[in-house]
């Protein structure tokens, strides 16, 4: 079990060091995360995921997929929610069947965001976890 950050906080920095990734706060994890292309933003974004015990779905970004097109990159549920997060890295558009994916989850009470930095993906889960 991954201890809350409210937790983490209180925590001597050695204490929460033996933890490895689990111990870290979500601002270390942001320092930590230097993005330099969209397959890294993922690679982050992924971690932080696993970090949390939080199950996703990713779509692969080195060959075609069979999924739908315009399935965002992570879908994945949380507190009860179906949650879904389409990664764009710097001016990064998001394309009309992508956008279409993510109006139809949030018609469908599910929670979506287009994320372009780790930070982004940090508030995203703190609103659906609150």
């Amino acid at each position: 079990m991954i201890p809350s950050q409210n937790i983490l906080r209180r925590m001597e920095p050695q204490d929460r060091k033996g933890m490895g990734k689990a111990g870290l706060l979500d601002s270390e994890c942001a320092e930590i995360a230097a993005v330099k292309s969209e397959r890294d933003l993922q690679k982050l974004i992924a971690n932080e995921l696993l970090r949390r015990g939080i199950w996703f779905s990713r779509s692969a970004m080195n060959r075609k997929t069979t999924n739908t097109v315009g399935t965002p990159d992570f879908l994945f549920c949380c507190r009860g929610f179906f949650c879904a997060v389409e990664v764009k890295h710097g001016a990064g558009k998001v394309r009309p069947e992508q956008q279409e994916a993510l109006d139809a989850i949030l018609e469908n009470d599910g929670r979506c965001m287009v994320v372009r930095s780790f930070e982004g993906l940090l508030a995203f889960l703190k609103g659906v976890e609150a």
